[in-house]
């Protein structure tokens, strides 16, 4: 089952639980299925680039670049990029700038989020 597929039920099931907990910021089912559905519908409201086969994503799907590190909106990001048609491609923090720039660019992602803590790639 599919991550976004998993959040949705546990979602429908247990809406108050704990889903993800960073230092002293906790996060239940329900802000987690909220942020990721408000990423899916950004990312499908993006016009879609066209990506070589193989790539895994669908015709009409949306790749989404992650470039956040460690932090909270992580989680949310990765489950709404991946709901649906979309695919979500996660920037290793701890890449030179020159390398993840060199990522993106043959990426070639429908939508780039980063936390600005490295120069834009």
């Amino acid at each position: 089952m599919p991550l976004a597929e998993r959040i949705a039920t546990w979602y429908r099931e247990r809406p108050d639980a704990t889903a993800l907990r960073i230092g002293a910021q906790r996060l239940d089912y329900r802000a987690v299925a909220e942020r990721a559905a408000a990423v899916a519908a950004g990312l499908r409201a993006v016009p879609a680039v066209p990506h070589p086969p193989g790539w895994g994503i669908r015709e009409h799907g949306r790749l989404l670049a992650v470039d956040v590190g460690n932090h909270p909106a992580f989680a949310e990001l990765l489950v709404g990029g991946t709901a649906g048609d979309g695919a979500c491609a996660v920037l290793d923090p701890a890449w030179p700038p020159e390398r993840a720039a060199e990522v993106v660019r043959r990426l070639r992602p429908d939508l780039l989020v980063t936390d600005g803590s490295r120069p834009a790639v």
